[in-house]
């Protein structure tokens, strides 16, 4: 492995297995199952309870090749499963397959994170709605619209049934139903009045998310405030 330009630490047992884990946090871990003072698969499990190492790779490196044991690795959080004796380069072709999922989720998770920033700080407000009109989830941006705060989570709850609260989604459930169920990008302007009765002008943008079989999955509905537009 040093050959093939990884850096490799070791451990001669599962307590010191675990403090080195802890310390060092390894991107991959080779993991034995017969080792003193704590086996493979205990270590395996307490690597997985980690909050900061629950998600390394961990692949049993063992000369037990039982099926039964195979499951127990498994069972315990192992990602893999390689037997002694074992040809080198199928070994290595593992280790580096791993990694590269590894990096992978690491860049989803990045996206991802950078995706939920800009949502939650978008001036527009933002609605996801399940194809039975169920809101999934809103930004804050979309109370600031309302102009008041709900008395009650709004979030796992129909447009219908969240209709006394605001004219707004009646008028939110109708663009879905005609407008937004066509599979096109769609715009459309409400007039609301907010908690002092002033009239709010919205710019109101709806898009269908589909899966596979283009099934509807999602409604994405996007809200931006264009009264002061109106106004001027």
């Amino acid at each position: 492995l040093t050959e093939e330009g990884y850096q490799v630490d070791r451990a001669f047992d599962g307590l010191e297995g675990e403090k080195a884990v802890k310390e060092r946090r390894p991107d991959l871990i080779l993991l034995d199952i017969m080792m003193p003072n704590m086996d493979g698969f205990e270590l395996c499990r307490r690597i997985r309870e980690f909050d900061t190492t629950h998600s390394l790779p961990i692949l049993f490196l063992t000369a037990k090749d039982e099926f039964t044991e195979k499951m127990r690795g498994f069972q315990a959080g192992g990602d893999d499963y390689v037997t002694k004796p074992f040809v080198i380069g199928e070994l290595l072709a593992r280790i580096a397959a791993h990694l590269r999922i590894q990096s992978l989720k690491r860049d989803l998770a990045r996206s991802e994170q950078r995706y939920r920033l800009l949502v939650e700080n978008s001036p527009d407000g933002i609605l996801l709605l399940a194809p039975d009109l169920t809101l999934l989830y809103h930004n804050p941006k979309f109370l600031e619209i309302l102009h008041r705060a709900p008395l009650e989570p709004i979030t796992a709850r129909s447009l219908r049934e969240l209709q006394p609260q605001s004219d707004l989604f009646r008028q939110l459930a109708q663009f879905v139903e005609k407008s937004v169920r066509k599979g096109e990008r769609t715009t459309q302007e409400m007039r609301i009045s907010d908690s002092n009765q002033q009239t709010l002008y919205l710019e109101v943008r709806g898009l269908v998310v589909t899966g596979e079989a283009e099934q509807v999955e999602l409604f994405q509905v996007v809200l931006r405030d264009i009264t002061e537009r109106r106004r001027m």
